[in-house]
């Protein structure tokens, strides 16, 4: 009772308001509720006539006598379309196993004329582009030396002194 006489009535209002905001947010949340509930509803009634739907259709399956002259025509139909996807993959395989052997007289043409090792037009802008510091620089050149090295099989000694003059060349700009 003494706790009555000592709130004031500026206290009551506050306590007032508090009590209306709190009303109004449980009636949010109860509208809120009450919308799940019934999309929670129309869901359950959608799955119950989906499940009643597959039920019939597999009453209906294992009613049906079984047609086996159905399902060797379908695997007849199967082996065809596989059939046909192997010839053109083989048709391919041909076509492939031509051009390399094309490509590969062409190779030892190359390589029998002198001209295979020769250097091809190079541009040295393409081989260190990209390249913005000394480092990256440095471990391009050494990736460029291991490709293009005489000692390899596709060494070159003109790629070789086009990838220098321009490691020279960039060396001094960084």
């Amino acid at each position: 009772m003494d706790i009555a006489k000592n709130i004031t009535a500026e206290d009551l209002a506050g306590i007032r308001f508090w009590l209306m905001q709190e009303s109004k947010k449980l009636e949010i949340d109860r509208a809120n509720f009450d919308r799940e509930k019934e999309d929670f509803e129309a869901e359950k009634k959608r799955f119950t006539a989906e499940k009643e739907m597959f039920q019939k259709a597999a009453e209906e399956n294992r009613a049906k006598p079984k047609d086996y002259s159905d399902n060797i025509a379908y695997q007849r139909m199967l082996v065809e379309k596989k059939l046909a996807i192997l010839e053109n993959g083989f048709k391919e395989l041909c076509r492939d196993k031509a051009a390399f052997e094309k490509e590969k007289e062409e190779f030892k043409k190359n390589r029998n004329s002198g001209s295979f090792g020769q250097s091809q037009v190079i541009d040295p802008g393409l081989l260190f582009s990209g390249v913005d510091n000394f480092l990256a620089l440095k471990k391009r050149y050494r990736d460029l030396l291991k490709i293009y090295h005489p000692d390899n099989l596709s060494g070159d000694n003109g790629a070789i002194q086009i990838i220098n003059q321009e490691f020279a060349r960039l060396k001094d700009a960084y």
